[in-house]
């Protein structure tokens, strides 16, 4: 697990400045293309409790901008996003209670929440992110949003049968027969299980390198 002061990206990776130049570079132009605001990284940190906070969050209004926040806390401003008073910031920014989110903290509220969530990744084999889960059948690695329409169309999935979100978060949450489920697995990943038609797709969204 990782330790509360985090670990340097040389250090996770097992490679050289370089090679994480690199990697950053690459993430770069990736959220430029998609419009989102990026710096480069050094360390990676404990997402846990954040992500125990963000689904506290989310029984507390759903169309909360905690996400977005918790985003840019980490991946723009470089904050160590397992810290109580980072995590309490992100709170307060997002316009809920920080004391009630304290309590959600000390308390542990929601671990069994997402202790659960990242059971059903371990169950559907998930070992790297992103990875979409279809009918038993999986694709590994980011994905334009073209391959996500055709792998569905491979199991005859009509096109207007779905929304695949394409920026990081839900931008919809209902379209006659389909929900989405937005929780978060592992760490620096989004997860979605999306009923079609009473069939499950599910897939976790690379929000890390």
């Amino acid at each position: 697990e990782t330790p509360i002061e985090g670990r340097t990206l040389l250090e996770l990776f097992g490679s050289s400045q370089d090679d994480i130049d690199k990697k950053n570079q690459r993430m770069k132009e990736l959220m430029l293309n998609e419009g989102l605001p990026y710096n480069d990284r050094t360390h990676t940190y404990n997402s846990r409790l954040a992500q125990e906070i963000g689904t506290w969050a989310e029984t507390e209004n759903n169309q909360t901008s905690i996400h977005d926040n918790f985003f840019e806390a980490y991946f723009v401003n470089g904050l160590n996003v397992g810290l109580e008073d980072v995590i309490l910031d992100v709170v307060a920014r997002s316009g809920l209670d920080p004391e009630e989110a304290k309590s959600v903290i000390r308390n542990r509220t929601f671990k069994n929440v997402v202790d659960q969530d990242w059971n059903k990744s371990r169950k559907y084999g998930v070992s790297g992110v992103p990875t979409y889960v279809y009918e038993k059948q999986s694709m590994v690695g980011a994905q334009p949003i073209e391959n996500l329409v055709e792998f569905l169309n491979y199991f005859g999935v009509q096109k207007n049968k779905f929304w695949v979100f394409h920026n990081m978060m839900i931008e919809k949450m209902k379209k006659k027969n389909i929900l989405f489920i937005h929780h978060s697995p592992s760490p620096n990943t989004i997860k979605l299980s999306v009923h079609v038609e009473k069939k499950l797709f599910s897939f976790s969204k690379n929000i890390s390198l």
